[in-house]
């Protein structure tokens, strides 16, 4: 858990308007009537915003070319690299049944792509992700070491599930969205 305040409160059920609970409600109804709302929740203070949110976290989280492994990759080297506790949380509890990743590899991804356990397509995704954080661009290296498993549509998903990522962490981060009490906590990674 961090230690960040609570700056922007998820709107729960009982207080959305009806075009919120238009686009909220089966969010809420996939994970049963007492599933936390959290993310979706604070961004419906925009309704403006959410709507089309919703489509684009869908396209990115749901629907995209990437394996489900090679997302939640993304996802939690992300959620380490912009020291997030909430979207480290969310996915790594659900990391190992919708990705298939295993407890030593979760802790793995604290360390990055450094860690001698991972396969050369999973160094070269943590490397994307990594390099996409720190300097806004995958280098010509990684890139070509993508190639190996990646086509040009999954190359483009990657950059957007790392952006993706980024700005929900930020978001996260900065409205004081609080990881649950029962996840894993965020590893003091890079």
């Amino acid at each position: 858990m961090d230690d960040r305040p609570l700056r922007i409160a998820a709107q729960q059920p009982d207080e959305w308007s009806d075009a919120t609970r238009a686009e909220l409600g089966g969010v809420v109804a996939t994970g049963g009537s007492t599933r936390p709302v959290h993310l979706p929740g604070v961004i419906a203070h925009h309704p403006t915003l959410l709507a089309p949110y919703l489509v684009w976290a869908k396209a990115i989280a749901l629907h995209g070319v990437l394996a489900p492994r090679d997302n939640a990759l993304l996802a939690l080297r992300t959620a380490v690299r912009m020291h997030s506790s909430f979207e480290w949380g969310v996915h790594a509890d659900s990391a190992p049944t919708r990705a298939g990743l295993r407890s030593d590899e979760l802790d793995a991804v604290g360390v990055g792509p450094s860690d001698s356990s991972w396969s050369p397509r999973d160094r070269a995704l943590l490397q994307a992700a990594d390099e996409l954080h720190d300097e806004g661009s995958i280098r010509d290296l990684t890139w070509l070491s993508l190639d190996h498993d990646h086509d040009d549509a999954a190359k483009l998903e990657i950059v957007f599930v790392v952006g993706h990522y980024t700005m929900l962490s930020m978001v996260a981060n900065s409205s004081g969205v609080p990881a649950e009490a029962h996840w894993r906590t965020l590893p003091h990674g890079s």
